[in-house]
């Protein structure tokens, strides 16, 4: 017998926290294989369909830019790879991460003006410090929630400059 889910409440929201989103090494031969849309298993559409919002952390920056900071690993994909995730339901996508930085602070700003070209939100990066961690209004209703974001892992060969992204 199939299980069909309870009913929601009206008061609640369901929102979905998606770990690294990871869009280098051997995803992005896969991408470059198979599309983006290859990521997405039917039953994680599924789950972000039933959620009121969705909001995942990038793991790479998102640009053409090509200007790789001295360190270990460095990653970076393609910003038209953006459309595939919006187009999948992660419309919030965090850009506080240890590698959205690999391409340098320009990779970065362009990182976020590519993830608002591509009709999502930006959040954990901005123009200063002050503003990068600014808390994200996610929902109004049934109540109001906000998401906090933080780098916690030292980040190599970045120097902290509280007027710059």
């Amino acid at each position: 017998m199939g299980h069909s889910p309870a009913a929601t409440p009206p008061d609640t929201l369901r929102v979905a926290f998606v770990g690294d989103v990871m869009l280098d090494r051997g995803v992005r031969q896969s991408i470059e294989r198979h599309g983006v849309d290859a990521l997405f298993a039917p039953e994680i559409d599924s789950l972000f369909r039933r959620c009121g919002r969705v909001v995942a952390n990038l793991e790479c920056p998102a640009t053409r830019i090509r200007r790789p900071v001295h360190k270990r690993f460095i990653f970076r994909a393609e910003p038209e790879w953006l459309a595939g995730l919006r187009r999948h339901g992660v419309p919030h996508l965090n850009l506080a991460n240890n590698h959205t930085m690999d391409q340098g602070r320009e990779g970065l700003r362009d990182t976020r003006q590519q993830v608002l070209r591509h009709g999502m939100t930006p959040f954990g990066m901005d123009s200063t410090a002050d503003a990068a961690c600014r808390p994200l209004l996610l929902a109004e209703s049934p109540r109001r929630v906000w998401v906090f974001t933080s780098l916690r892992v030292p980040s190599e060969n970045w120097a902290y400059l509280p007027d710059r992204p």
